[in-house]
């Protein structure tokens, strides 16, 4: 059973209903949800992902901001893998699948199922390659995903050549680079208003900056230069107007009570700075947010540095933690923190 489906209409053809399975980091459900039910009605939310039906022009989904991947969802009920080369199932994969190259361009494709070296899968990708014209590569750009699922075996089709996390913009990364869904989360989770100004502290590569579509006054500084360079190349790719400067966390360039939110993701002693430092770092930068923010400030916070972080908040009396998330990044699972001045 295919996860598409016509409706008939006297009146004018109707748009196809899809199935389609979308994935996203753990912890950042309610966004993906709350951006995804204008699209289709939502179903089967679990750690990493849902079942959106939708209805509709796919390549509208292309522009989703807090989603790694959609998937066009196909169920075939045969017993093992090989039956998909039967002519009924074989027809319908190829034309799911080259409903999916209508939408975007893909120069070759790959297949990630477990087995997936042995005879059988390359058999299968030797025959969607003649039908497609498209190259079998381990690095393909069309994601074709085999499973089982009880009784029935599913071939999920990425609609991008990449995933959506990562953006159009991205001409340049650092190491520990913010994953830009979180950067859009975190930004949501703050209620930024169009007056508010807004200061990317540490800012990286940007992300924060460009996965704010509130505030209209925006700046960046880091004490990198390398850094300052990275984030104005991903500015001007996604045309998102801020100032950036040369600054130290720890020495702010702001009057006092001047700025509305200041968002950062501070490092971890991971890919970024040291553990051993992080304690100092932390409290110079929460000590100078205090001051450098306005009486109704907010203050925006991705850590892993957990335990570090909430015995020094303890130990203040300028921040209260309004909200509080823990999200999948890179392998850890760090937190978002809001913050307001008490």
């Amino acid at each position: 059973m295919a996860r598409t489906t016509k409706n008939k209409s006297k009146i004018k053809r109707a748009s196809p209903n899809y199935e389609l399975e979308v994935e996203f980091l753990a912890g950042l459900d309610k966004f993906v949800k709350k951006e995804l039910k204008r699209y289709g009605h939502i179903s089967q939310v679990k750690k990493n992902s849902l079942i959106l039906s939708y209805s509709g022009d796919l390549r509208r989904l292309k522009d989703l901001k807090t989603v790694v991947a959609v998937y066009l969802l196909n169920d075939f009920e045969i017993p093992r893998p090989k039956a998909i080369l039967g002519q009924e199932n074989f027809t319908r994969l190829i034309a799911n699948i080259r409903l999916v190259l209508e939408q975007n361009q893909f120069k070759s494709f790959r297949i990630n199922a477990a087995g997936r070296d042995s005879s059988v899968y390359k058999r299968i990708a030797q025959e969607i390659a003649k039908a497609t014209k498209l190259k079998h590569k381990e690095d393909g750009e069309l994601l074709l995903r085999f499973r089982k699922e009880k009784n029935i075996w599913q071939v999920l089709i990425r609609l991008s050549p990449k995933t959506l996390a990562a953006r159009d913009w991205r001409v340049c990364n650092i190491p520990g680079g913010l994953n830009a869904t979180v950067a859009y989360a975190m930004n949501a989770m703050a209620n930024i208003e169009t007056s508010d100004y807004y200061v990317n502290a540490m800012c990286g590569s940007g992300t924060l900056l460009i996965e704010n579509n509130r505030a209209k006054k925006l700046l960046g500084f880091d004490n990198s230069e390398k850094a300052l360079e990275c984030a104005k190349a991903n500015l001007e790719k996604s045309h998102t107007t801020a100032k950036l400067i040369l600054a130290d966390a720890s020495k702010m360039p702001f009057k006092d009570n001047s700025v509305d939110i200041i968002a950062a993701d501070l490092p971890w002693g991971d890919a970024v700075g040291k553990h051993s430092e992080n304690a100092s770092l932390y409290t110079e930068f929460l000590k100078e947010s205090a001051r450098a923010s306005s009486r109704q400030a907010r203050l925006l916070i991705l850590t892993h540095e957990i335990k570090i972080f909430k015995n020094l908040i303890k130990k203040q009396n300028t921040w209260q933690i309004s909200k509080e998330l823990q999200v999948y990044h890179g392998g850890h699972y760090p937190k978002i923190y809001l913050l307001q001045k008490l």
